[in-house]
């Protein structure tokens, strides 16, 4: 599949804008160096990118359902109000990544490195975070009712004002002290 990429003029008030409208549904991408890119406001949804290099990249607003994104690369990306709902990020490196009120509802999120990653304002229900790296990560006001934490260390990271409700079944009693860590209480 070749990527769809427009160059639109459009009078706005009297001026004249140009946008870059990039459609890459459904494209393979696999390895592609994408580092530093400019794909905001993309539409990557279903879109294979196993093993992509996108350190730094801007995906804000980014359509990215259901998207690969398994072992991809992603330090330091902007991924603001992304929608990443149902997209494989397994063994990803999101650490110093911006998720600010992104959409990763359903999301995979097995074995993730999200080092100081920015969760603020996201939503993470249903997702899966089995065993994840988020030390020093900001989950302030995210919401993560039904997600799968197992294994997930939480006691280095921000948790004030975030909406959570846990399966017993999925907390591990190590989570349930780091859990305890993270919220100030004993």
């Amino acid at each position: 599949m070749s990527a769809l990429i427009h160059m639109v003029w459009m009078a706005v008030w009297g001026w004249a804008v140009r946008a870059n409208i990039v459609e890459l549904s459904g494209a393979n991408l696999a390895g592609a160096n994408l580092s530093g890119a400019n794909l905001s406001s993309a539409t990557l949804k279903g879109a294979t990118l196993p093993g992509a290099n996108l350190l730094g990249a801007n995906l804000s607003g980014a359509y990215l359902t259901g998207a690969n994104l398994k072992d991809a690369a992603l330090t330091r990306a902007n991924l603001t109000d992304a929608n990443l709902y149902g997209a494989n990020l397994t063994r990803a490196d999101l650490s110093d990544a911006n998720l600010y009120g992104a959409n990763l509802k359903g999301a995979g999120l097995s074995y993730t490195k999200c080092l100081n990653a920015n969760f603020t304002s996201a939503s993470l229900q249903h997702a899966t975070m089995v065993l994840a790296q988020v030390k020093g990560a900001n989950f302030t006001g995210a919401d993560l009712r039904g997600a799968q934490l197992i294994g997930t260390q939480l006691a280095d990271a921000n948790l004030m004002g975030a909406q959570r409700s846990f399966d017993i079944n999925s907390v591990s009693q190590m989570m349930i002290d780091g859990l305890r860590a993270a919220l100030g209480v004993n």
